[in-house]
């Protein structure tokens, strides 16, 4: 089985760490600055930081096009990389960040900035330096990550795309189905239905707390993957954990969720809790223990490997330059 993630942390979030040595990803976009961090200075900091992190760990493998993506490493396990960032900087220094191997950006996190929103402002659209800002995604041969933007964000960033014809790769990397539970976060049927129609991909992410008010069950994230494949087919359709691939026990996951608490929550809109995901899956063989899951739900095979990794693959190897 292939196995990708289109949204996962190698250690735990905002913290440089080693890969566990028995990860159990063949490919994962993960994010290389912080959400939180927004200087311009900052971001590039970090993503030499990763990138020079990335360079000297074994197992690890970087790819920028999909032309690396289509090479199958010889020899021991690898971990495919595909660099992102979950906050834009100012377009300039997006378009540098772009040439040295950034292919991923969203268009806010959580408040409002100059593109538009995050998710904690539901109703505020896209602006006009919006507009430029998906211009020059388009132009650096980017992916336009919708994760995290408002709805109505979302819905002009996809009308914007299309009356403009843009040749604009674009996706929900990391989300749920806002109409499975209406947590801010996630994106409701028309946004995703919307990314499907421009031959997208949707991510369904682990955390608990976007998936169901109190059920911290993997059955939460079932009924999210569920309904996103009934309406949007089986195709675009996969896992964006949002989770880290490490072991987490109890203390762990306490520092975790601390972590998360004090330094992503902007304006209380995450609401997030302990455990961040469920349980069962807070290991870095975090997939072999989804498509256990998975398969007792009698799921098509073609449609269990396609969720757990086909979908995204084939994704970026339309998506990257």
């Amino acid at each position: 089985m292939f196995y990708a993630d289109s949204l996962a942390f190698l250690g735990p979030l905002a913290k440089v760490e080693r890969a566990d040595p028995t990860l159990a990803v063949d490919l994962a976009h993960i994010t290389v600055a912080p959400p939180n961090v927004y200087d311009e200075r900052k971001i590039a900091w970090w993503v030499r930081t990763v990138k020079a992190f990335v360079w000297m760990q074994g197992g690890l493998r970087p790819i920028y096009s999909r032309k690396e993506l289509e090479v199958k490493p010889s020899g021991r396990h690898t971990t495919a990389l595909v660099y992102g960032l979950q906050h834009p900087p100012s377009r300039g220094k997006l378009a540098r960040l772009a040439r040295q191997g950034v292919r991923v950006t969203t268009l806010g996190y959580e408040v409002e900035n100059e593109y538009g929103s995050g998710f904690a402002y539901p109703t505020r659209g896209l602006t006009f330096e919006g507009k430029g800002l998906v211009d020059t995604i388009a132009r650096c041969g980017m992916i336009l990550d919708l994760s995290h933007a408002s709805h109505q964000t979302a819905r002009d960033a996809l009308e914007y795309r299309y009356k403009r014809g843009l040749k604009l790769p674009v996706m929900a990397s990391h989300t749920g189905c806002y109409e499975v539970y209406n947590h801010p976060r996630n994106l409701p049927l028309d946004v995703l239905r919307g990314i499907a129609a421009a031959g997208g991909y949707v991510g369904i992410y682990t955390l608990t707390f976007g998936l169901d008010p109190i059920d911290n069950n993997p059955r939460a994230f079932r009924r999210h993957l569920d309904y996103a494949l009934e309406h949007l087919g089986s195709q675009g359709v996969g896992i964006g954990s949002d989770g880290v691939h490490k072991r987490m026990d109890a203390a762990a996951r306490k520092a975790q969720f601390e972590r998360m608490d004090k330094r992503l929550v902007a304006a209380a809109n995450f609401r997030p809790r302990d455990p961040i995901e469920p349980e069962a899956f807070l290991y870095p063989d975090k997939f072999i223990r989804i498509e256990r899951y998975l398969q007792k739900s009698c799921y098509w095979p073609t449609t269990l490997e396609g969720v757990l990794g086909g979908n995204f693959r084939r994704f970026l190897l339309q998506a990257l330059p």
